[in-house]
């Protein structure tokens, strides 16, 4: 009986190690970086602050982001190797792959308008052996003083990396808003290959985006209009 009593003991309490001691570090297992065209769209580390626009109506908004460089990186969860502990200490290690990012959050003064670009790639995959990779831009504008026009969120999906036929991939890319101005002028600036949004409500906000300058425009339904300076 002692000796059962002794094993019992000794089980609990490395069972109760094995719960205390905290997870071990990540692994990485890799890199990957961003196809040509995901890249095509990430804004030069010479231009990307500060973002500076001239509404239809004379007013000058200038944003500016706390980020210094355009380009960072990612850390892309592969599969859960360890998980310990309860909801206080709980603790987990996972595989990772590291990968280029791009996240920039822009404000200007008066808090009215955000606007952001989101350069990532993104696992939509379960598990290790389900690992499904993707490259999305993201470019978003609010106005935040009045909700009622809502945001606008231009959003592309790049390269599904041999993805194409994954359901999961096909429904992530039904979410796309986008379509390609090949030629248009707004508010007196001329803009070539211009990326925009749907507005499928009846208010909402456009965002105008090029390869080769970024943001060069926002404008929403209650017809403001702000164009970016050169």
């Amino acid at each position: 009986m002692k000796h059962t009593l002794y094993t019992f003991t000794i089980l609990s309490a490395l069972s109760w190690l094995s719960c205390a001691l905290p997870c071990p570090k990540n692994v990485k297992i890799g890199e990957v970086s961003f196809h040509p065209e995901t890249q095509s769209f990430v804004p030069k580390q010479s231009n990307f602050k500060p973002l500076t626009f001239v509404s239809n109506n004379g007013k000058t908004v200038t944003f500016n982001t706390q980020t210094e460089k355009v380009l960072d990186r990612s850390s892309i969860q592969i599969e859960t190797l360890c998980s310990r502990g309860d909801f206080l200490d709980k603790t987990t290690q996972i595989s990772f792959v590291e990968a280029p990012a791009v996240n920039l959050w822009y404000t200007e003064p008066s808090d009215q308008f955000t606007l952001s670009i989101n350069i990532s790639l993104q696992n939509l995959g379960q598990n290790a052996g389900d690992t499904i990779l993707i490259e999305n831009v993201s470019v978003w504008s609010q106005d935040i003083q009045n909700p009622r026009l809502g945001s606008g969120i231009l959003s592309i999906v790049t390269n599904t990396r041999g993805n194409d036929d994954n359901e999961s991939v096909k429904n992530f890319i039904s979410n796309n808003n986008y379509r390609i101005i090949a030629d248009t002028t707004i508010a007196g600036r001329n803009m070539k290959n211009v990326y925009t949004n749907r507005v499928y409500d009846v208010e909402g906000t456009y965002i105008y985006f090029t390869k080769d300058k970024g943001i060069e425009g926002f404008a929403n339904t209650a017809g403001q209009v702000f164009i970016r300076k050169d």
